[in-house]
Formats: C-alpha cells, structure tokens, sequence
C-alpha cells in the first residue's frame, strides 16, 4: 500500500517535471492502479462466485468448519480460493506506476509467465493441484511492461 501511495503521488509530480502535464499524469496513474486492482479482484470473486455455485470446495477456503461467507461478511468480498488480495495490491501498484495499458501489458505477460511457471513447477513436483503463488509472475510482467513501454518501437505498436 506504500508503494501504491508513493506512485499515485508522486509519478504525476515526476511526470509534471518532464512536461507532461500533471492532472492527466493523476488521471493515468489513478487509472492504472483502479483498473490493476479492479480486474484482479473481479477474477478472484467471479471465481469464488461460480466455484460456490456449482459446489466445488476447496481444503483451504473456508476455513474446517466455517460456511461459505454470505453477502453481508466482509470474507464475501475479501476471501477468494486461490488468490490473495496481496496480488491484487501488487497490480494497484505496479498500475499506478505503469498506467492503464501498462497494466494491461502486466497481465497479459504476467500470465503467460505464471502459466509456464505452473507447467514447470506440475512437472517438478508431479502434481496438478498444487497452487503456487502469482506475485513473482507479476512482478516479472511489469519488468516486461515497463521495458516494452520504454521501446520506441513497441510504443507504436502499443498506441
């Protein structure tokens, strides 16, 4: 959440130095950390949503014993099986530092690296069912975003 304040505050001030012009650089660097959060969160609770729905449980969620959160508990709209909000804070982030298609970017790369990360790691450990975690994966796609952003060549491709 740090980071998240530090980007919102202080990447349209740096932005504003270079010329740009600073409520658009806010505009952007909001944007980015709404649309970050806002589309990571929405795959954790659809999923959540869908997976109550047609009975699948999950060892970890919810807890022994505890029934499935209801609309008026915050576990309802803060507890997803197989994502953690640390995820979707980490993109809040990295989209307040990236912008909105920075995030996009984010994604798409951080999946493509989470996905050969799961194959390797279903090979290794010879099981399907083992969860790993996504922030290493995300992380890894905002190095490829950012640097793709940085690219004149991609800059046009991506505009």
């Amino acid at each position: 959440l740090g980071g998240l304040g530090f980007g919102v505050l202080a990447l349209p001030i740096a932005r504003a130095a270079s010329g740009f012009e600073y409520a658009a650089a806010l505009r952007e660097s909001l944007l980015g950390a709404v649309l970050g959060a806002g589309l990571l969160w929405s795959v954790g609770f659809v999923h959540a949503r869908v997976s109550v729905a047609l009975g699948r449980e999950f060892e970890h969620w919810p807890g022994e014993g505890e029934a499935v959160p209801r609309p008026g508990q915050a576990d309802y709209w803060l507890w997803f099986p197989g994502l953690g909000l640390g995820d979707v804070k980490l993109l809040a982030m990295i989209g307040a530092f990236v912008g909105p298609h920075g995030v996009l970017l984010t994604i798409l790369a951080a999946s493509l690296i989470g996905l050969a990360m799961g194959l390797v790691y279903a090979a290794i450990t010879r099981s399907w069912n083992s969860p790993f975690g996504f922030g290493p994966a995300i992380a890894a796609g905002a190095g490829i975003a950012l640097f793709l952003q940085s690219v004149p060549e991609a800059q046009r491709f991506l505009a």
